[in-house]
């Protein structure tokens, strides 16, 4: 399966986000201004909750799981923001009535009210959309890396193909750049991934960034080290299972100790990984020199 940019793929995710926006002022107009106005505090604080655990668990998860933390990162914050979105919107159906419910100029009011606020949210909806996209178009050229370290064609895996070729359709052309203006994840946020994915993928480039003087210091503090030499923790990074690792004791000393939070907060992953990424550069033309 091709992973090139399509055309069509692109005007079929174009009508699909007229479509959404349709449904969501119609629905709007059926839950009413206030319900509309509970919906949309629902996403923007989901939306903050999720940003505070991207930050907090994006460095930490780098250093113990072996696989891009960026990507890990935002699973458990959409996970957190979805159970707070739907809590919220449980509230506001218990305590607050629909555009039916009322009659005369209130339920134009209300219905109006309701249909505007579902047009913000579907347009809130279609600007996550960009990112969700554009990240699991980030995941697909992970398992086509994966495919490639273990010999096989990148076309086998037809999930993976399909996922970075939704991000290409997505990001081609004046409409995908124009679209791409509109992405809330930072810029950093894909650097930082597609440095993760490369390092990964060279074992030379792994070890220099464990060999950073910064990196170093990090893995140098009792806490980390307690953890690193833990079996348990071991096999649990093995398998990528985050749960053993938050429910093992050594993580748990390790998350109450203030100096691992004061490192890591001065801990500049990307500068770290494209100052190791130089050296080897480097490395390599001498030894092409001589």
């Amino acid at each position: 399966m091709s992973t090139a940019p399509s055309l069509f793929w692109q005007q079929l995710m174009l009508l699909i986000g007229c479509g959404w926006l349709l449904f969501e002022i119609r629905h709007g107009w059926k839950l009413g201004l206030i319900r509309g106005v509970m919906k949309l505090a629902a996403l923007v604080a989901a939306w903050l909750i999720g940003t505070v655990v991207v930050t907090m668990s994006n460095t930490f998860l780098l250093l113990f799981v072996s696989t891009p933390s960026s990507l890990l990162s935002v699973m458990l914050a959409v996970i957190i923001g979805v159970v707070v979105y739907y809590l919220i919107l449980l509230l506001a159906a218990l305590f607050f009535k629909k555009t039916e419910h009322y009659d005369g100029l209130v339920r134009w009011i209300l219905g109006l009210g309701g249909a505007f606020c579902g047009l913000l949210l579907g347009l809130l909806f279609l600007w996550g959309g960009i990112s969700l996209i554009r990240s699991a178009g980030i995941l697909g050229e992970m398992r086509l890396l994966k495919a490639q370290r273990q010999g096989l064609s990148p076309s086998s895996d037809r999930l993976g193909c399909t996922l970075v070729k939704l991000k290409r359709s997505l990001e081609m052309g004046s409409t995908g750049a124009w679209l791409t203006q509109w992405d809330p994840l930072s810029v950093h946020f894909y650097e930082t991934t597609q440095e993760s994915m490369r390092l990964l993928k060279d074992p030379e480039a792994l070890r220099r960034f464990i060999e950073e003087p910064s990196t170093q210091k990090i893995l140098a503090l009792p806490s980390v080290t307690r953890v690193l030499r833990d079996p348990a923790c071991q096999e649990a990074m093995r398998s990528g299972n985050i749960l053993p690792l938050l429910q093992n004791k050594n993580i748990q000393i390790l998350l109450q100790d203030p100096q691992f939070y004061s490192e890591l907060k001065s801990f500049n992953f990307l500068g770290t990984l494209q100052g190791s990424s130089k050296k080897q550069k480097n490395d390599q033309r001498e030894k092409y020199l001589r």
